[in-house]
């Protein structure tokens, strides 16, 4: 597009929606119709589904786009997005341009073993002091998230352990080796803690995990966890997530919303199954004075009134009957889930209030019904209910691993040489128990001390293409009691061993940052990831003016390299305002409830969708009283539509070009 040609005009379809009968006045906001204006209908210019039979030569059609159906006034116009008429010989060109990737490709890089070359591993000497660490994160992940600009860089050093030269009881090699694993993992913790400027730390944007190939692998027993998802069409504010969360024991998390649609996420052990489904209901309406909406029951309201009844625990509620408490409306006797020395509690609605007499009769037959007391009554409204229950299930969305490791604890006994079991069972969530002594098969007991043990479940670890590659299991002992600490228990090794071959491998993350139509202007659309550099070793070089990290000795290796996806809605959105501010002259408003008001809401709700843009040229003529009398224009055309949903406008728009005899075209392969 340029100063020297038309403007690109383009059309945003909601949903790949075509309209392929009918007539142009019953186009709904963001449907699309290929339209002949030589024939009309009660309902405007005939709708028409192909070109089929068409004359080349007759300027009768064009493409109209539905806009929302507000009355009109002086500053604006209800008319749809159309193109200028045109006719089959027209039309000069048909294209299409669709995004070549549907996810990101996320900078993926090993610094010492690969996985392949057993020369490239870590290699650390008793004589080398320490291993130095470099580690440069960019890119607008960084700067969004409250770092100092795009780019932060840190260092780290791990001492290796050295040998004694003056230890008389152990030879001194400075050039034995040492342990990769230990020195690996410990460079790993440090670098998950390092602080970035803007608060930060380096595990929140990047995984770090080992590269370990050993000749042992590690002993582990397993327990998979499962992660279920549900999509559910609510609000998407707190008071959602807790109608769901209220009917879970575990933890509810909300980790997605598109348009009207929430996406929970809950985690439990594989051995629990599936989460019972979703159940929503529809609350009640108070009655007013019509009957109540087709689907809802009527509840006729009242007097409560609040009943005690010494019952012994037992449900007296049959002694309240229409025969003991006059008015008595059926169905409202209610006997609370609890007891209180014997007494129970029960509510019940009346047409009217009990008199003296009546409630004295009440207590007169049977003799336990003389024991209750009434409250005063309060009065309550008709309600209309809804019995219409919906019921969602949760979908498998992944299972990962964890690992049980056990702890104990040591404590002296209380004065009385009591256990202080119950104590330790009142400050932690864990199980406690006393320990079982394996000598002597029976509790634990010794010098007026207790040994106490619990299960300490470990992190998350997912499975990987390949084992190398897997996370380590980490657990952490519970918070101390009093001033005793809890100890780990010697436990099968959850790390390989033998002739280990050492690396670490940084994988970045997606960061996505985009809001709904009333928060675009608040929060603009992002999607990106962080950039990775890294160096290890001793510095060989420093690289100064070319590059903020040293050459080290030990050379990375890039599996991938970051390639964002392209097409993206959220970076669509100002060519929409450009159409909008062409085809209805309305300037782009900040507010969303104008917006709202005017039916100026985006076509495309969700910003993260890809969209698929088909152009199609067509050559149009003015005629001018210069010297030449006629001026060809040739303007551009440009439906959006999301990929997956582009179907039936592909196949009309390919009919057009295959009626006007230039090349048709396809988004995607077979």
């Amino acid at each position: 597009m340029g100063l020297n040609r038309a403007f690109d005009r383009p059309f945003f379809v909601i949903n790949g929606a075509v309209k392929t009968t009918g007539g142009s006045l019953d186009l709904a906001k963001g449907q699309l119709a290929l339209i002949d204006q030589s024939v009309t209908t009660v309902n405007g210019a005939k709708v028409v589904a192909s070109a089929n039979g068409k004359a080349k030569d007759a300027k009768d059609f064009v493409l109209r786009l539905g806009v929302s159906d507000r009355e009109p006034n002086r500053s604006y116009t209800n008319k749809d997005e159309s193109t200028m008429p045109f006719s089959l010989n027209d039309i000069v060109g048909l294209t299409v341009s669709a995004p070549d990737r549907t996810e990101q490709s996320l900078d993926e890089v090993i610094i010492g073993y690969d996985g392949f070359n057993a020369n490239t591993a870590f290699n650390f000497l008793t004589g080398d002091a320490y291993f130095r660490l470099s580690l440069e994160l960019k890119g607008g992940a960084v700067a969004f998230r409250g770092g100092s600009g795009d780019s932060e860089v840190v260092n780290i050093n791990v001492e290796v352990p050295e040998c004694d030269p003056f230890n008389n009881c152990e030879d001194c090699d400075e050039c034995s080796t040492v342990d990769c694993k230990t020195i690996t993992l410990e460079a790993i913790e440090r670098l998950k803690r390092k602080q970035l400027s803007g608060g930060l730390t380096v595990d929140q944007l990047i995984d770090i995990t080992p590269v370990f190939s050993c000749d042992t692998p590690a002993t582990l027993d397993e327990i998979a966890y499962d992660y279920y998802c549900l999509d559910v069409c609510d609000t998407g504010t707190d008071e959602a997530l807790a109608l769901v969360a209220a009917q879970y024991n575990a933890k509810v998390a909300r980790t997605n919303r598109v348009g009207s649609t929430s996406t929970y996420q809950i985690l439990l052990p594989e051995s629990a199954g599936a989460p019972d489904d979703f159940v929503q209901t529809i609350a009640s309406l108070i009655k007013g004075c019509e009957d109540c909406p087709a689907g809802y029951t009527g509840v006729p309201g009242g007097y409560v009134y609040a009943v005690t009844l010494e019952d012994d625990g037992a449900d007296l509620s049959g002694n309240f009957t229409a025969i003991t408490i006059p008015g008595l409306v059926a169905g409202t006797v209610i006997k609370a889930d609890g007891q209180s020395d014997g007494v129970g509690y029960y509510t019940f609605v009346v047409n009217d209030p009990l008199t003296d007499a009546e409630i004295t009769t009440f207590l007169n037959s049977p003799a336990v019904n003389g024991t209750a007391t009434f409250s005063k009554p309060f009065k309550v409204s008709a309600i209309c209910e809804n019995d219409s229950i919906s019921e969602t299930s949760w979908t498998l969305c992944g299972t990962c691993n964890v690992i049980e490791q056990i702890y104990t604890i040591v404590l002296p006994d209380n004065e009385c040489g009591d256990d202080r079991l119950a104590e330790l069972q009142a400050n932690y969530d864990s199980v406690v128990e006393i320990a079982i002594n394996p000598e002597t098969d029976e509790e634990d007991r010794q010098a007026c001390q207790t040994r106490y043990i619990t299960t300490v479940i470990s992190n998350i670890v997912c499975d990987e293409c390949d084992p190398i590659f897997k996370d380590y299991y980490v657990t952490s002992a519970p918070e101390s009691f009093d001033t005793f600490k809890w100890e780990l228990v010697t436990t099968p090794s959850v790390l390989p061993s033998g002739n280990c071959l050492c690396g670490i491998r940084f994988k970045s993350r997606e960061f996505i940052l985009q809001g709904d139509e009333a928060l675009r202007d608040l929060v603009g659309f992002t999607e990106t990831s962080t950039q990775i550099r890294v160096a290890a070793g001793y510095p060989e070089e420093i690289r100064e003016g070319i590059g903020r990290l040293p050459k080290g000795r030990y050379e990375p290796k890039y599996l991938s390299r970051w390639i964002p996806r392209t097409h993206l809605a959220g970076n669509l959105r100002a060519f929409e305002n450009e159409g909008r501010a062409y085809f209805r002259g309305l300037n782009y408003r900040k507010d969303y409830l104008g917006r709202l008001l005017r039916g100026e809401t985006s076509n495309m709700e969700d910003e993260s969708k890809q969209y698929i843009q088909y152009t199609l040229k067509v050559s149009h003529f003015n005629h001018t009283q210069s010297f030449a009398g006629r001026i060809n224009e040739d303007i551009n055309y440009d439906i959006f539509v999301e990929v997956g949903r582009h179907q039936a406008i592909e196949d009309l728009l390919n009919n057009l070009a295959a009626n006007a005899g230039v090349p048709s075209v396809q988004a995607f392969g077979a």
